[in-house]
């Protein structure tokens, strides 16, 4: 009888271990939040880099301010491509706000890609990004 509780309590034990192990495993954050994109994202995000990166040598601007944004989104090429990759354009005064996290009004080209595209979609993928910003 006695034998059989010690068992128990160092399998229990045991499984506490192993159960804490498996956790902190999971928990752990991804070193590179990059890895999980698809290649279709990053095909985008390229696209879209590129897009911009045109439009602000014809401005003659290395940076986006919100002046340069608007400039950038009234741009044909760029409203077409935005369009195509399923991001809202008509709520775009809205989106530098969201997307200038920093507060710094000088983004650059792969910022403003990366979190453009996080922006699309239903109303839950501007919601964490409109958190961010108000915080």
């Amino acid at each position: 009888s006695g034998w059989a509780c010690y068992v128990g309590v160092v399998l229990f034990g045991m499984l506490n271990v192993l159960t804490g192990s498996v956790v902190d495993i999971v928990k752990r954050p991804v070193p590179n939040e990059r890895l999980l994109l698809s290649t279709t994202e990053v095909q985008e995000e390229r696209a879209l880099r590129r897009v911009l990166a045109k439009e602000m040598k014809a401005l003659g601007r290395e940076s986006i301010s919100r002046t340069t944004f608007a400039s950038l989104i009234a741009e044909k090429t760029t409203s077409r491509k935005l369009l195509k990759l399923g991001i809202d354009i008509h709520r775009m005064p809205e989106a530098f706000s969201l997307i200038d996290t920093e507060r710094t009004n000088s983004l650059t080209p792969e910022v403003v890609a990366r979190r453009l595209l996080g922006l699309r979609g239903d109303a839950t993928s501007r919601d964490p990004s409109r958190l961010r910003r108000e915080l």
